[in-house]
């Protein structure tokens, strides 16, 4: 009798909604707030540094003011700022971007890429345009929301595993 009841009404419930079809959307709007407000006034008026940021951070023993690094790294932050989307500021443009002791130095990158997948392709894109110019003299790091990665957590994996041994 439970049998008879259930698996008709389930029936009838699984065609209803195959009908009636799905409201799955992967758009997602900031609600009417101050940060929405400041994203808005960001893009208008400054589009390029209203998306992500990162930095990319170089070290070398020689100093970042030697002509070999300064002409890698120049090269380097030209090839970057060529990507589409992406604007690089230089150590060497502006202050405050290099120690006291002149051997590390920053320059800053934004993005306008929105997605997230894109992101994580140009941040891999962006280590091997500087894979070539990194040297046992020069020490080049990334940092920042555009070369953030994620790995899932071993407990995760763990968990998962559990669920489907457990549900199988």
């Amino acid at each position: 009798m439970v049998f008879g009841i259930w698996i008709p009404l389930l029936v009838v419930i699984g065609f209803a909604s195959s009908r009636t079809g799905s409201d799955f959307a992967t758009e997602f709007e900031i609600p009417a707030s101050e940060s929405n407000d400041v994203q808005m006034l960001l893009e208008a008026n400054n589009p390029d540094r209203a998306g992500f940021s990162g930095e990319i951070v170089f070290t070398s023993p020689a100093g970042v003011d030697s002509d070999a690094v300064r002409d890698a790294m120049t090269e380097l932050f030209t090839k970057v700022g060529q990507v589409e989307g992406v604007t690089v500021t230089s150590p060497y443009d502006v202050e405050g971007q290099i120690n006291t002791s002149r051997t590390t130095a920053f320059a800053s990158i934004d993005a306008t890429i929105r997605s997230q997948t894109a992101l994580i392709a140009l941040g891999e894109e962006i280590r091997a345009i500087g894979k070539p110019y990194e040297t046992s003299d020069l020490r080049i790091e990334y940092g920042g929301n555009i070369f953030a990665g994620f790995e899932l957590p071993a407990s995760e994996a763990y968990g998962l595993l559990a669920a489907i041994i457990i549900l199988v």
